[in-house]
């Protein structure tokens, strides 16, 4: 078949690619059921251990060959797969199963992907799901390790200035990638806040996954690949045309990185002299550098869950206490946003604690911290004695009334008072904040202004809870719409209800990060934007080129018309955008 194909994928990491593709497509793995011997099974955990550790050193020595000019998140992601690959509590576990079930070790280790994968999909927050690409990675490298398969070294001419496709990409492979200069990255499976996804956006290679395994069968060895990835778009064996359309793009698209490098220092201020805060929401610890060399002014949303993600055991109070200090450190003397314990009560994930028949309305976020004190007590005392490290600020999920804010506060005072009667330092005035992103607290958030020392809206979950809208349902994402009436005035109410308290309001959701929707997020009035790393720049270069005024006008007409969409081009008219 020669005729031209376009795919739809999830468009991970922005910018233009044409070039040859090559198929790195692995074969799927026939596991055996058999039921074995008794007598075979202490043989099969046997190979087991041995696979694991086959699997450590082949990362070790691929992390060794790491050239030093990578982004440093790199090496550490490889690192995490390491320390995954090393714990004994995995490899007991598995075991386990091996005697339980009288089964192989790949199909033991199949089983125990498959009871990971029931945890971390149930849970709520995008993020923590997508660590769940970590564990499958590896589990699928002990795989081959099983099956006899032998890694191979990615390099040579080949590669350079090709799109690589592939069921899947690890951090590893893309390392190797980076290194061979390819153009871009098709994958079957793969989220945007996988590991692999946030390190494909900090080295700059353009990314489209999640296409599935049929729709990548459409590319063979060699074809013309012509990829988008800010809308998602894989075109396979492009017309003349669009190619010659995609090398223009790609000319432009280098031209603006360049205006947007040269920007980097510069205040971030529009044309009629307002001035914007510009934050980062941190996925992980290494994108703490790629914000500050973006020229972020702090973090805006730095998510504790990291440190829960995976255990069989809790983190204990000195784990996150040098977490915290960490990040504080590296950041001070700006602002850092530190969100508590935001996570369902999933059973296997946080040990010892019930499920919530529907983690999305149930058991999470403050309602689960403060149903266990123990467990938020040791978070709040690893938060207080990191303050004292740099600018902390609290932020607290989920909140839906004013008696959880003063629980909080409580406990908070509790946690001083006994931190002052071991003589151990905190900061005194800690700000505490509170996330917007149920809509009982945005409707009320007059209320929680007065309580709090900041607001911080989660435009994410207050669209979804707004809607009634689950973004990972096929049939029903296609509703979702950060500009739908209610939505807009909703962040309105929450912007005003802020500045009459006079309260600071940041926004951390996805619209932040979306240029074709700051003009109108300024117009609403708001001037603090948290958003990723990669974002930062095309959003400080929107601001820039934005006329305040002009916006405001622009947005009450928007707030009171019955299709707000269909005024987004006049607001964004002189906007240049790279899609």
């Amino acid at each position: 078949m020669n005729s031209p194909v376009t795919l739809k994928g999830i468009a991970i990491s922005r910018g233009f690619a044409l070039g040859p593709a090559r198929l790195m497509l692995s074969v799927p793995q026939q596991l055996d059921a058999q039921t074995l011997k008794s007598s075979e099974l202490k043989r099969e955990c046997t190979r087991l251990e041995r696979a694991f550790s086959a699997a450590s050193s082949e990362l070790k020595r691929a992390r060794k060959r790491l050239p030093k000019e990578l982004p440093p998140e790199v090496g550490e992601v490889i690192d995490t797969h390491i320390l995954l690959l090393e714990d004994q509590s995995f490899v007991e576990e598995t075991k386990a199963l091996i005697h339980a079930k009288s089964v192989k070790a790949q199909w033991a280790l199949k089983l125990k992907q498959d009871e990971l994968l029931a945890v971390f999909s149930a849970m709520q927050e995008e993020y923590l799901q997508q660590r769940f690409e970590d564990v499958r990675q590896v589990i699928s490298r002990v795989q081959r390790q099983l099956a006899g398969v032998r890694s191979e070294r990615l390099t040579g001419s080949r590669l350079r200035g090709a799109v690589i496709v592939a069921h899947e990409v690890t951090p590893a492979e893309l390392s190797e990638f980076a290194q061979n200069k390819v153009a871009a990255i098709v994958s079957a499976s793969g989220g945007p806040l996988s590991h692999t996804a946030i390190l494909a956006r900090s080295l700059k290679i353009p990314a489209v996954m999640g296409l599935g395994m049929g729709a990548i069968q459409a590319i063979s060895e060699g074809n013309t690949v012509a990829l988008n990835g800010h809308s998602g778009e894989v075109h396979v064996r492009p017309r003349l045309a669009l190619r010659a359309e995609f090398l223009a793009r790609k000319i432009k698209a280098s031209g603006r990185e360049r205006a947007f490098s040269q920007i980097r220092r510069l205040p971030c201020v529009s044309k009629d002299g307002v001035d914007v805060c510009m934050l980062a929401n941190v996925e992980i610890g290494p994108e703490v550098e790629q914000a500050l060399a973006a020229g972020a002014l702090g973090i805006g949303l730095y998510r504790s869950e990291f440190l829960f993600v995976g255990r069989n055991q809790m983190p204990t109070e000195e784990e996150q206490f040098i977490a915290y200090r960490d990040v504080l450190q590296a950041l001070a003397p700006l602002p850092v946003v530190i969100r508590t314990l935001d996570i369902g009560s999933d059973k296997g994930f946080l040990p010892g604690l019930p499920v919530s028949v529907n983690p999305a309305l149930g058991l999470r976020a403050v309602r689960l911290c403060l149903r266990h004190p123990q467990l938020f007590r040791a978070q709040l005392r690893a938060l207080k004695r990191a303050s004292v490290f740099g600018n902390l600020k609290i932020l607290v999920p989920m909140l839906s009334a004013l008696e959880e804010v003063r629980a909080v506060k409580r406990l908070i005072a509790s946690v001083e008072a006994e931190l002052k009667d071991e003589r151990i330092a905190f900061a005194a005035d800690t700000p505490l904040g509170g996330m917007i992103e149920i809509p009982a607290a945005a409707i009320a958030a007059r209320h929680f202004a007065r309580e709090l020392d900041f607001l911080s809206i989660g435009t994410n979950d207050l669209i979804q809870y707004t809607l009634a809208i689950d973004r990972s349902d096929d049939q029903v994402a296609h509703l979702y719409n950060p500009t739908h009436p209610a939505i807009l005035k909703l962040i309105r109410r929450v912007i005003v209800a802020a500045e009459r308290a006079g309260k600071p309001v940041t926004l951390c959701g996805e619209m932040a990060a979306d240029p074709r929707l700051t003009r109108l997020l300024l117009g609403l009035g708001l001037r603090e934007f948290s958003m990723s790393p990669a974002a930062l720049l095309e959003v400080k270069h929107a601001i820039r080129n934005a006329d305040v005024s002009q916006a405001e006008e622009w947005a009450r007409k928007m707030l009171s018309s019955r299709d707000p969409k269909r005024h987004l081009p006049a607001i964004n008219r002189g906007a240049r955008f790279i899609a």
